[in-house]
């Protein structure tokens, strides 16, 4: 079983050797900070690999290691049905280790639609009803049958689901203005952001890639991504 002191340890140790090699005039990073001790072998389906040490675990470790924290982070390829069942093992995971104390965020739905999620896990909606109230075909798009046994679950035990995302007008107005010059409806709406992460701010403008120079739309593009970060 690995340690979590041990994969903080590995992380702060990889953290001070990057910020060491950056802070020397015309040094390049080595290697892939995210995943600083690659296989020696190519990856194969089915393993799992505990990024910050490269050690390969099994589910029951990682899923160990994965609740022990108070936030987790799933990734999905939209499309790709592997990335839910991950999911949604994490998710009952998390609520067989925490029961009664576990929430599901999701990034396609805003706090506004919050009162017709509870509504749904709480068993008054039909799906044909939810799916229209939410607006998925319109927001979404994507195919509902990917998720259907997430809210499924969320559904049978109860489990709320919040919505994670910045409501349209929010984030376009983010864009436009900078955080001072925002009305203070706006700014009610906004939490507390740090644009000042030099990590953030380097992934931010590597998504901004090819989308022309200018500054102002990149402090614009980079306001945004972070708020919805």
């Amino acid at each position: 079983m690995i340690s979590p002191y041990r994969k903080y340890r590995y992380t702060i140790t990889c953290l001070l050797v990057l910020l060491s090699t950056a802070c020397a005039p015309g040094n390049k990073l080595i290697g892939n900070p995210q995943a600083p001790y690659p296989l020696e072998t190519p990856p194969e389906v089915g393993q799992i690999v505990h990024l910050p040490t490269g050690v390969l675990v099994n589910e029951g470790q990682m899923l160990e290691l994965a609740t022990n924290n108070r936030i987790v982070y799933v990734g999905e390829t939209h499309d790709n049905p592997a990335s839910h069942r991950l999911q949604l093992t994490v998710i009952k995971a998390m609520a067989e280790r925490y029961p009664g104390k576990v929430a599901i965020g999701m990034e396609m739905f805003t706090p506004a639609q919050d009162a017709t999620l509870q509504e749904w896990t709480d068993g008054e909606l039909t799906e044909k009803e939810f799916l229209k109230e939410v607006g998925w075909y319109k927001i979404w798009t994507s195919d509902y049958d990917l998720y259907r046994d997430i809210f499924e679950f969320a559904r049978e035990q109860h489990v709320p689901i919040i919505g994670l995302n910045a409501d349209k007008k929010t984030v376009k107005a983010v864009v436009i203005s900078d955080f001072p010059e925002l009305p203070a409806e706006t700014l009610e709406k906004i939490p507390e952001i740090d644009l000042t992460d030099p990590y953030h701010r380097a992934m931010t403008q590597s998504i901004y890639g090819g989308h022309g120079e200018s500054e102002g739309m990149l402090a614009g593009f980079h306001r945004a991504q972070t708020l919805w970060d």
